[in-house]
């Protein structure tokens, strides 16, 4: 009897062989697909940059423990602050060094094919464990956010890179005009495996909640605020420590 099926067919048995979600940041961050949204100036970029740079170097985040690995950070709005961003981290945390790579430009990886390869390609050569997209308006250049088929083009092309290089995905993107949800069509809402939201809850405050967990129990509300450091601002931290243990995902 030939075997004609086009893909593979688990029985049930056969699950615990497939690998299960892995913590990059305990308890918040796994290697799955996130999205970070909120309205301009809301410290989205704080936040993601703030996770870059500390798996990129081993630092704990806030009194998480982390999952080192190399960062591949696309950078496609404001990469021309960045460098005093990453200056103001490395002064407010104490580290000197970070294996954060930067993508100085949106990577159209949704509507080019090439731009797929190629930031596939700088994933392979970094051996990042994780791709930040800042953000999802720059990488979606020429497509309608509203459509749910532009949407779910690009969300297919974040598939094939987390599919082909074993990667997370962090997607930092705007919250609509009313700022309660991602801006846009819903496809990338429920395609996230984590979804994120941070605002400002008051002059240099920010507010970072978890509004999905699929694989686990969802963090609770985290309060930082915006502290000048280096010429720029960083995170820090208003919140109470982390407890040690922390759900497995599921």
């Amino acid at each position: 009897m030939t075997d004609d099926r086009m893909w593979p067919l688990l029985h049930v048995s056969e699950l615990d062989t497939v690998p299960p979600p892995k913590w990059l940041v305990e308890g918040m961050l796994t290697d799955g697909l996130t999205v970070v949204y909120g309205p301009p100036g809301s410290g989205k970029t704080f936040w993601a940059l703030s996770v870059a740079m500390s798996l990129g170097s081993g630092h704990a985040w806030h009194g998480r423990t982390v999952a080192q690995t190399p960062v591949v950070y696309v950078s496609g709005e404001g990469v021309g602050g960045l460098a005093r961003r990453v200056k103001a981290w490395q002064v407010a945390e104490g580290m000197s060094t970070s294996q954060v790579y930067v993508v100085p430009f949106g990577v159209r990886f949704g509507q080019d094919r090439e731009h797929a390869v190629g930031l596939r390609g700088d994933v392979h050569s970094t051996g990042a464990g994780l791709v930040v997209i800042d953000t999802l308006a720059r990488s979606m250049a020429g497509a309608d956010e509203n459509s749910a088929q532009d949407m779910g083009q690009h969300v297919q092309a974040l598939d094939w890179l987390r599919e082909r290089t074993g990667c997370g995905v962090l997607v930092v993107h705007h919250s609509g005009v009313e700022g309660s949800r991602p801006r846009g069509s819903t496809a990338l809402f429920g395609a996230s495996d984590t979804l994120i939201r941070v605002e400002q809850s008051g002059i240099g405050q920010v507010s970072v909640s978890c509004e999905k967990q699929k694989d686990a129990v969802p963090f609770r509300p985290m309060m930082f605020e915006l502290a000048p450091a280096a010429g720029s601002v960083a995170l820090a931290s208003r919140q109470v420590p982390v407890a040690s243990s922390v759900p497995t995902p599921y």
